[in-house]
């Protein structure tokens, strides 16, 4: 309206927008009025804006330009108000008449002027309480906190009602809002007079409680809309297993509350979100778990499992036997084995007697992938028991000589097979002053061949690595259990390509059993610390040699860059090793002694353009994985030096050598002409054809028993010292107490750990704490002074053994070695 000179203006509202044109000196703009003569204004608002620039005298308001004279109540504007002069939030210009109970916007107006009108924040014109002495009953009504007040009897309007679930969610403080948070109401509240449309409701957020998502509704005329709102406890669940299960039938269970409520193992109970401390009972004669600090996550299952220690104590105090002493015995034979046990009160569980063996005494032990033979189950006992089945059989494992390491109830096994004890360390032994002879006479005819084995390098770390491959069982027998392993060992690799293995990338793989012509497949995968590119890698099938092949040399392939070859020697000199043949009456099934002599022969290429200046050597070696790796540190036979063949031509020797004590067992045949580093030898040119593997079959070296003996000891300790300084020393003596004159050996110290559970070596192929000393042979009752200096890293340990390569035929081995304590 332009001017208004009489008359009263009610229940009216303007959302136009007012702009002023004229350029006349005199100009009375507002947003509902622009000059109020005379007359009322009441319950009246306008929210659109209001603009006069275009004169230099203007009287500009929200809600009336210029008031003049007449009455001004309860109204309200809030659109945005610009002017030259007399510019007002609600009222431009005001000579006289009253306004009362009148509020504007001044955030949105941008005005701040009093007297023509109340200025306010957008917050408080959204609250009634800022409207005084207005009728919100029956003209006027609001959304608190979300708008601005509306006329009654000009909007259509509806109500919304809201219940909020479960009750003790709205016990716990569960409460909703249309203005997102500014005022918050019950839940089962109804909000009336509510304008028609759409409203977000908001739900509030309440400890240990999951707030219901906002939801949009509809508000609909006349109607009261219903909406339910679900919050949800953030409840995860919480199980704990106690073992073992003679600690449950003794009562043991375990709290989340500190003790209040004890529950059993393997239930499970529904907890808030949160973190929680798992308590267990003290049980007489056990020793109770540790607290453990777990987390409960919504809609999870968090599993902890809490084993009781038994304070019982098993010793194995003695061990014995007498099969495979003296003569060999074979896979299937019967070992009369006996286990003598004590225990501090009776075993009323029963428990697993085992058999494993060694080549050192006791130091570490073989890697079989299983027992020596098969296991026997105690069916419990008092506190004394002399075990010794009649049933015992022995497994199929390489031949050789072992030291017995009898083993009850060993700590390693899983829980529910063994007897929960305080030290499962007092529970093994090795046997002393006594060995196991083994030699398979029958040849089954199994070959297991190597095929299409393949690397690949992980991308995105250099010392990650991956190799698959079949198995093919290339024999007319059935390889039946323990099967045979695959492995990947890594290492370094001299220049003829023979590996000096380091450790492996991982756990191997078993293929326990495998039909004739069949073939399996494996894939495995690990680490080498030094990076792929920087190692050979040889994947081997039967790596632990425990299947009776005649030929293992097609069980492995090298992987490598050329890179970490040593180079051949820019000399002109190119011998090559071409064929190899050996005495068929010394090969396998047959069995030769140390001392015998082997017959074989050896022809050589010379592919050179220079003839080397004087002779060369031509050695044997012995390996345990076709041909890969040797037996290191001693040859087979005697090395021989050969006059080269004449440039061109190819010469065939012939030798008959005596064979070297290298340790019983069964090894391939492994020949290196001119090997670099050898004696004087000048090297080749191109080393990788020095070596060849012999296929014809594999010898088997047997110690005949004698009644001379040779027994190394350790006469003064070994000591160690240092431990705390990160340099240890090793010293001592070790003497041949036999009265036999030994073979040279070696003395050497292994950095390793110690099974927590059995208390059993296992050596570190990563570290290297120093390197050995060669002994070339001790007299009877001659000693030789020891010391040894390196460096063993913190938490691990370093044992020390003589002879430590099993090339010296003692009568006793459990006493070339011992251990230093740990290094922190």
């Amino acid at each position: 309206m332009g001017q208004q000179s009489g008359g009263t203006i009610a229940n009216c509202y303007a959302t136009s927008c007012v702009n002023d044109t004229d350029s006349n000196l005199d100009t009375y703009v507002g947003g509902l009025v622009g000059c109020l003569d005379a007359g009322r204004i009441m319950n009246c608002y306008a929210t659109g804006s209001v603009n006069a620039t275009y004169s230099s005298y203007t009287h500009v308001g929200g809600l009336v330009g210029y008031h003049y004279y007449g009455y001004i109540t309860n109204c309200y504007a809030t659109g945005s108000v610009s002017g030259y002069s007399d510019v007002g939030g609600l009222v431009g210009y005001r000579k006289s008449g009253t306004v009362t109970n009148c509020y504007y916007d001044c955030q949105t107006t941008g005005q701040s002027d009093t007297v023509k009108g109340n200025p306010k924040t957008t917050a408080e014109m959204h609250q009634q309480s800022t409207f005084e002495g207005w009728d919100f009953s029956d003209v006027w009504g609001i959304v608190e906190g979300l708008d601005y007040p509306f006329l009654r009897s000009l909007k259509q309007c509806g109500s919304l009602y809201v219940t909020i679930v479960p009750p003790a969610a709205v016990d716990a403080g569960a409460e909703w809002s249309l203005n997102g948070g500014v005022t918050w109401n019950a839940s089962g509240a109804t909000v009336s007079d509510l304008p028609v449309g759409a409203y977000t409701i908001t739900y509030k957020t309440i400890a240990d409680w999951d707030a219901p998502s906002d939801k949009s509704v509809n508000v609909v005329k006349n109607e009261i809309v219903n909406v339910t709102g679900t919050y949800v406890q953030p409840l995860g669940s919480l199980k704990v297993t106690i073992t073992p299960s003679a600690a449950i039938a003794d009562g043991a269970k375990w709290s989340y509350d500190g003790g209040v409520t004890w529950l059993d193992s393997g239930v499970e109970v529904s907890l808030l979100n949160g973190s929680y401390d798992i308590w267990f009972s003290d049980l007489v004669d056990w020793i109770s778990p540790w607290r453990q600090f777990v987390v409960v996550l919504q809609n999870q299952v968090t599993s902890v499992v809490g084993e009781y220690v038994s304070t019982q104590d098993m010793v194995l105090v003695d061990g014995d036997f007498d099969s495979g002493v003296g003569t060999s015995i074979a896979p299937g034979d019967k070992v009369d084995f006996w286990w003598d046990v004590v225990a501090d009160r009776p075993v009323t569980e029963p428990f697993w007697c085992e058999l494993f063996a060694s080549k050192t005494g006791g130091f570490d032990q073989v890697r079989f992938g299983s027992t020596v033979t098969s296991s026997y189950k105690q069916n419990g006992m008092g506190t004394y028991a002399q075990i010794a089945p009649s049933t015992l059989t022995l497994n199929t494992i390489p031949d050789g000589i072992y030291t017995l390491l009898p083993s009850v109830n060993r700590g390693s096994l899983k829980l529910a097979d063994r007897v929960s004890e305080i030290s499962y360390s007092n529970n093994w032994m090795p046997v002393a002053g006594k060995r196991l002879s083994v030699h398979n006479p029958v040849r089954q005819q199994i070959d297991l061949v190597l095929e299409n084995p393949q690397m690949v390098r992980d991308a995105t770390d250099v010392r990650r690595v991956t190799l698959t491959g079949r198995m093919r069982n290339a024999g007319s027998v059935n390889l039946d259990k323990p099967g045979a392993w695959v492995e990947v060992f890594y290492g370094t690799m001299t220049a003829e390509g023979t590996l000096m293995p380091q450790g492996t990338i991982g756990a191997g793989q078993n293929i326990n059993t495998l039909a004739a012509g069949e073939s399996a497949e494996f894939s495995l995968s690990g680490y080498v610390p030094a990076g792929v590119p920087n190692r050979a890698l040889a994947v081997i099938v039967d790596s632990t040699d425990i299947v009776p092949e005649t030929n293992e040399v097609n069980n492995s392939k090298l992987f490598y860059d050329e890179s970490i070859l040593p180079p051949g020697k820019d000399n002109g000199i190119d011998l090559a090793i071409v064929s190899m043949t050996a005495n068929a009456s010394q090969l396998l099934p047959n069995a030769v002694a140390p001392n015998s002599k082997l017959r074989y022969y050896v022809t050589v290429q010379n592919k050179g353009t220079v003839m080397p200046s004087g002779p060369v050597y031509l050695e044997l070696f012995a390996s345990q994985d076709g041909g890969v790796s040797y037996v290191p540190g001693v040859t087979l036979t005697w090395s021989e030096q050969i006059s080269a063949p004449a440039l061109g031509e190819f010469q065939t020797y012939q030798f008959e050598k005596t064979l070297n004590s290298i340790g019983d067992g069964v090894y391939s045949l492994l020949a290196v002409v001119n090997r670099d580093g050898a004696g004087n030898n000048p090297g080749d040119m191109t080393p990788l054809d020095n070596r060849y593997r012999f296929a014809g079959g594999r010898i088997f070296l047997n110690t005949p028993v004698s009644s001379n003996a040779v027994n190394l000891v350790w006469s003064e300790g070994p000591y160690f010292s240092g431990l705390d300084t990160g340099q240890m020393t090793i010293e001592g003596r070790i003497r041949n107490i036999g009265d036999t004159m030994t073979r040279a050996f070696w003395t050497e110290a292994f950095v390793g750990t110690v099974q927590e559970k059995t208390g059993y070596f296992y050596k570190d192929t990563n570290s290297v704490f120093a390197g050995g000393i060669n002994c070339p042979g001790l007299a009877p009752r001659e000693e030789l002074v020891i010391s040894l200096i390196g460096r063993c890293p913190s938490g691990k340990l370093v044992g020390i053994l003589t002879d430590s390569t099993d090339v010296v035929a003692e009568t006793d081995e459990t006493d070339n070695y011992d251990y230093s304590g740990l290094v922190k």
